[in-house]
């Protein structure tokens, strides 16, 4: 599983399990344990810079129509401005409010690198070109939230 590094800083294995199969985060699919969690070797905590994990589990995965592999892109894979991308999770859908149950997903669009970079310096957050910038820029109402990073 492909996921968000941040998500695991600082727990072992034995606090982390995968449901696969399921849109639901509490039933349905099957449950697998952890065998391994292995973070981008330059992975930095304090900058969120290389947010990438693999978890690997103790068993395999038995694909189906609800359980499939999923594709990466190659390093010289060009993502344009404005192209139309998806996140899903879990996360909250209000600011202070609960998780999700039920899988959600959201369509955004990718933001110029350039753009997104010169807005965070503005609230004194880095974002580099290792960093992917989703939004809907001067609108808002569509986003992730809590919960959500790291999801499918």
């Amino acid at each position: 599983i492909v996921t968000a590094a941040h998500c695991f800083y600082g727990d072992t294995i034995r606090q982390w399990r995968m449901r696969v199969g399921s849109t639901n985060s509490n039933s349905g699919g099957v449950v697998h344990n952890t065998n391994a969690i292995i973070m981008h070797p330059q992975y930095n905590h304090r900058t969120t810079d290389n947010d990438v994990a693999i978890v690997r589990s103790n068993s395999a995965f038995n694909f189906n129509a609800n359980v499939a592999r999923g594709s990466i892109a190659s390093s010289n894979y060009y993502l344009p401005d404005n192209a139309p991308v998806w996140a899903i999770g879990w996360g909250r859908t209000a600011w202070s409010g609960p998780s999700s149950n039920q899988l959600r997903e959201v369509q955004m669009y990718t933001v110029n690198l350039q753009t997104c970079i010169n807005r965070y310096r503005e609230i004194n957050n880095l974002v580099n070109a290792n960093m992917l910038c989703v939004g809907i820029l001067d609108v808002g109402g569509r986003d992730q939230c809590g919960g959500d990073s790291g999801g499918p």
